[in-house]
């Protein structure tokens, strides 16, 4: 998939998140998935969470030629009381909507040089931005079919 499309489907993103929501009742938002995995609710908190994270490894790749860029434990951040994966989704929503605009808008403006900007991700090694635009096309969208499964209970 060319450059212009990746940004499209990151653009698309939120909105194929809210398409896996609507309708969704208390009972699903919190039904636990077959196998122990997250529910809607988590998968909405983790979107937030990881879409700041990916906000700034971003703009650090752009800004600071190999750039070392963090990664975080998400398991260890959903089970973590204090961040709230137990609370209300509209404001993660509302997290991952505005993040991801302004990012897309960034995106929209670079040039071909940019997209081979890279930094090293420490459990992936060189991470070029067009490598960070490849995972992050994929990943609201994957986690819209995880919300989907959950709400009925499947893995």
């Amino acid at each position: 998939m060319d450059t212009a499309a990746l940004i499209d489907q990151y653009a698309a993103g939120p909105e194929a998140v809210h398409q896996a929501l609507a309708g969704i009742t208390d009972d699903e938002v919190d039904r636990r998935p077959s196998g122990g995995g997250w529910t809607a609710r988590q998968v909405v908190h983790h979107l937030a969470d990881s879409e700041t994270n990916s906000y700034i490894r971003l703009r650090r790749m752009l800004v600071d030629d190999g750039a070392e860029l963090q990664a975080y434990d998400e398991a260890a951040w959903a089970a973590e009381p204090r961040l709230g994966y137990d609370g209300p989704i509209e404001p993660p929503l509302a997290v991952l909507e505005a993040v991801r605009a302004a990012s897309t808008t960034l995106l929209r403006r670079l040039d071909d040089a940019d997209f081979t900007r890279a930094g090293v991700h420490p459990e992936h090694g060189s991470y070029s931005v067009q490598t960070w635009l490849e995972i992050y096309a994929e990943h609201a969208l994957d986690h819209a079919n995880q919300i989907r499964r959950a709400r009925r209970g499947e893995p």
